[in-house]
């Protein structure tokens, strides 16, 4: 369709500009930056998503890496379990032999003490260890002097045996009885030793 314009030329040339003024002037906005604007914008967009799926493929592959490492230091490390569970048992022993060595009351040593400070003319008939004592049934016979003497005597050596004294509180005699053997008499006695409560 043609249209034609019959204003005169003055009004032509004023409608023109009042157009050509008018078209600018809509918000500030020019259209034409539009074919520039958005495939700017796409190619932001698209560059940013890449380096976003770049970074977390590269992340994965990490991951994946280091799960293989662990797996392949997992031998090493069930390793160093066991040896460790062996050396805790292993000091645990040690701890207890200690305990056994240096807390347990050596009882050849203790035998060995009392036949030293024995006396002659006593023996001994029985010996009864437990947990809190010591206590032994012995004899005594002598033509040369009296049994009380040298049950007295013996007494007197394991009180000053510091070898033998060292783990008791008390050490005493007691149930003196004198019996006929044929024409000597014997004494029959018994010694108990009171023993330290171990720490």
């Amino acid at each position: 369709m043609i249209e034609i314009n019959l204003l005169p030329e003055d009004q032509k040339a004023k409608t023109r500009k009042a157009v050509s003024s008018a078209a600018p002037g809509v918000a500030g906005f020019d259209p034409s930056y539009l074919v520039y604007a958005v495939p700017v914008a796409i190619a932001v967009l698209l560059l940013t998503h890449l380096y976003l799926g770049s970074v977390k493929f590269s992340k994965q592959r990490r991951l994946e890496a280091l799960n293989k490492e662990s797996l392949g230091l997992e031998a090493q490390r069930q390793k160093i379990v066991n040896f460790r569970a062996e050396s805790d048992v292993n000091s645990q022993d040690v701890q207890i032999i200690d305990e056994l060595t240096n807390k347990s009351i050596r009882w050849s040593e203790k035998l060995n003490r009392l036949s030293l400070d024995l006396p002659p003319g006593i023996w001994f008939n029985d010996i009864v260890i437990s947990q809190k004592t010591l206590e032994i049934k012995a004899s005594v016979f002598s033509l040369e002097s009296n049994g009380v003497d040298l049950i007295n005597k013996f007494l007197f050596n394991l009180k000053n045996d510091k070898d033998f004294i060292n783990t008791f509180i008390s050490v005493e005699t007691g149930n003196m009885i004198t019996k006929k053997l044929g024409s000597y008499e014997v004494m029959d006695f018994t010694v108990t030793g009171t023993l330290k409560a171990a720490k």
